[in-house]
């Protein structure tokens, strides 16, 4: 089995160490982890697999601030 892990944040806090205990423990077993966060913080040199997490920027239009269901549509009036 393959698990891809995505975490907010580069540096663990209580979530993130939660989510390392569960890996290892399901790595043991046999399960392919890849960890994916915004940068390489320790996160990335757990030993795991690795992959950068692109959260975009901060202006109008960019990242990921919007994830609706249907689009917003523009009244023609």
């Amino acid at each position: 089995m393959k698990l891809l892990a995505v975490c907010q944040a580069d540096e663990p806090g209580g979530a993130e160490l939660g989510l390392l205990r569960l890996a290892r423990r399901l790595s043991a077993r046999g399960w392919e982890i890849t960890l994916t966060t915004p940068s390489g913080g320790s996160l990335a040199r757990a030993g795991f697999a690795w992959m950068p997490l692109d959260v975009g920027g901060l202006g109008a239009g960019e990242g990921c601030g919007r994830a609706g269901w249907p689009a917003p549509t523009t009244s023609s009036t």
